[in-house]
């Protein structure tokens, strides 16, 4: 059974004129293929260099913790929560998938910026496709 996300892709235009992305953000992180396009999204449509580690939103001090190159919030405290929503739930499913999600988001990132990239050579083939459609 196709993903909304196939379907979507499927329907696009991708011709080198009209290169339009169907990323978007998952609503929850329960296959591979939602881990990769989470941390697709980050990367591709949020230009956020991440870390797996980090919040985007701090409950403690109320704000966001990404901000934008003037320096303003990159995200919107309902934006930045929604982020670390998912990236809880990636941790979870990284866990009982055995897969380590530092290697997924620097494959993810280096299956994006192709070659010469220091992780782009080490991405399995499962990542390189999944990134395929949107680089």
């Amino acid at each position: 059974m196709a993903s909304r996300l196939e379907n979507a892709m499927k329907k696009q235009d991708w011709s080198p004129r009209r290169r339009m992305s169907p990323l978007e953000l998952p609503k929850r992180i329960a296959s591979r293929a939602d881990l990769i396009q989470f941390f697709a999204f980050l990367d591709l449509v949020d230009r956020t260099s991440f870390h797996p580690d980090d919040r985007f939103y701090d409950p403690a001090s109320g704000e966001v913790q990404y901000t934008a190159s003037d320096g303003s919030p990159a995200y919107s405290a309902g934006e930045a929560k929604r982020r670390d929503r998912l990236m809880s739930q990636a941790w979870a499913f990284s866990d009982r998938e055995g897969l380590d999600i530092y290697e997924v988001a620097l494959w993810v990132s280096g299956a994006i910026n192709g070659p010469g990239h220091q992780n782009e050579d080490e991405a399995p083939r499962w990542v390189v496709e999944a990134v395929r459609p949107w680089v």
